[in-house]
């Protein structure tokens, strides 16, 4: 009896004694998740200054095949680009009801185009896996990485530094 009384006050003891476990809570940062030609995409939502409908983009000529050329926000030319130009390919078509996520830091200063953007999430950036090692390595810069359900996380520093995305046209001039 005493044997069972101090094996009992000995558990007790135990389990006072013991840390609890805390879950550890990762910095996370709040990112728009939008979606285009099939794959996710999230950016930070504190650099999104707006999103719009596209119903018309007027194309550049002699720019890069990322631009995907002029839109209107509200009532101003913006510069648009395909949302897959971190992957360095071009969209082949856009949606009917085609989105622009637009970016700005003061003003806006670009747009991605993109099928939809409806949902809001906070990513644990130590979370992510790194971008695929077969992308190039000026591509590889525009991603942070991608989550463990597949969304490509946007590196949006790295997009407002980016030459790709900046407008160059390369015309020559009739003489």
């Amino acid at each position: 009896m005493v044997s069972d009384t101090n094996a009992i006050l000995k558990a007790r003891t135990a389990r006072l004694a013991a840390v609890p476990s805390v879950p550890v809570r990762r910095a996370t940062e709040r990112h728009v998740v939008a979606r285009a030609d099939r794959l996710r995409y999230a950016v930070r939502a504190d650099a999104v200054v707006g999103v719009t409908s596209v119903a018309l983009v007027c194309p550049l000529p002699g720019v890069l095949p990322t631009v995907a050329g002029l839109i209107s926000y509200r009532g101003n030319p913006l510069v648009a680009f395909h949302s897959t130009a971190a992957l360095d390919h071009a969209r082949q078509v856009l949606a009917e009801h085609t989105l622009a996520l637009v970016f700005g830091r003061h003003q806006p200063e670009f747009a991605l185009l993109v099928d939809e953007a409806n949902q809001v999430l906070d990513i644990a950036l130590d979370s992510l896996a790194p971008p695929p090692e077969a992308l190039a390595p000026n591509a590889r810069e525009l991603i942070a990485g991608v989550s463990g359900d597949g969304v490509i996380v946007l590196n949006v520093d790295a997009l407002f530094e980016s030459e790709r995305l900046h407008v160059q046209t390369y015309l020559r001039r009739q003489r």
